[in-house]
């Protein structure tokens, strides 16, 4: 019985030395050398086992592997922070980013108006707009004294994208750039002129262009698009006047004023008659004829009806 226990006591010892020394292998010999938990655990194995792990063969073993244990949770949670990773350097001699701040605008009567704030130190901001519906792109440079600017819009609708750059600044110039969808009303006035037999009209349509008010005349037929371009008065660019109309229909009025009509003579002056005695008429001469209706479709196939009332001694 003495031996069995004395011969277990062993093996239980023998089991912790096993553990302790694969713990400490399996701990980087580099993190396991650094750091104030690596000079305890040494004082601590040299000084020997604690008072009451005397006389017990498995105390001190485990001991030993409490120690080692706190040493790697001490490396692994609390890392040194003179280690921490630094940022990178930048380049030497790099020279700072310039820009044109806050640009915004916003387009009304025809017109882009664009704000920002010059670059510090620039002489001057290079604007750069698309879409505006002209014949190119616009570009100009405007002092750095200068932080607004108002451009006319030829388009109906669209996006424009601005760029703006500052110009002789010192620092490195980086581009701003903003987008701003518009859409400028286009009125139908009135159809001047129509002809239910070829299928015809004409309309004039109003808009506004740079602050002002302008007209445009389009002739059109049945299934044509309302709008167009026109020059902006005459001898002035050319103004987007589209609109999403549809010229759908020309046709007689429905219940307009009869015919003026008059009798018509043969030469001899007898009223002329037909096959069964009725008077045969004719339209007075400089007489209206009936009211016409230009019909407009838009989206969702919406109507609109234009009245095209009769010009006496001249075309509908």
């Amino acid at each position: 019985m003495r031996r069995g226990a004395g011969s277990g006591r062993a093996d239980l010892a023998a089991l912790a030395a096993a553990l302790l020394l694969g713990a400490a292998a399996l701990a980087p010999p580099l993190l396991l050398r650094s750091g104030p938990g690596w000079r305890k655990c040494r004082d601590e194995a040299l000084a020997g086992p604690p008072p009451e792990a005397a006389g017990n063969p498995v105390a001190g073993p485990l001991a030993a592997a409490d120690s080692v244990r706190t040493l790697v949770a001490t490396a692994i949670f609390r890392p040194d922070p003179r280690r921490a990773a630094a940022p990178p350097p930048s380049p030497a001699g790099a020279a700072p980013v310039a820009s044109v701040r806050d640009l915004a605008g916003r387009v009304a009567e025809g017109r882009l108006f664009l704000l920002w704030r010059s670059a510090p130190g620039s002489r001057a901001t290079a604007l750069r707009v698309e879409g505006l519906g002209g014949p190119g792109a616009f570009e100009q440079e405007v002092a750095s004294d200068r932080e607004s600017l108002e451009i006319p819009v030829p388009g109906a609708s669209g996006t424009a994208v601005v760029r703006a750059t500052p110009v002789g600044t010192a620092g490195r110039p980086a581009e701003s750039r903003v987008s701003i969808p518009f859409r400028i009303p286009v009125e139908v006035l009135a159809s001047t002129s129509a002809s239910p037999a070829t299928g015809s009209a004409i309309l004039l349509l109003r808009r506004p262009y740079d602050g002002r008010t302008v007209e445009g005349e389009f002739p059109l037929h049945e299934a044509d698009g309302v709008g167009g371009l026109s020059p902006a008065g005459p001898g002035g660019p050319v103004v987007d006047f589209r609109t999403d109309l549809v010229l759908e229909r020309v046709r007689e009025a429905a219940g307009g004023p009869p015919p003026d009509e008059v009798p018509r003579f043969d030469p001899e002056g007898r009223v002329l008659r037909d096959g069964e005695g009725r008077p045969l008429a004719r339209l007075r001469t400089g007489a209206s004829a009936a009211a016409v209706e230009v019909v407009l479709r838009g989206p969702d196939d919406r109507r609109r009806v234009l009245r095209v009332e009769p010009r006496e001694g001249g075309p509908r």
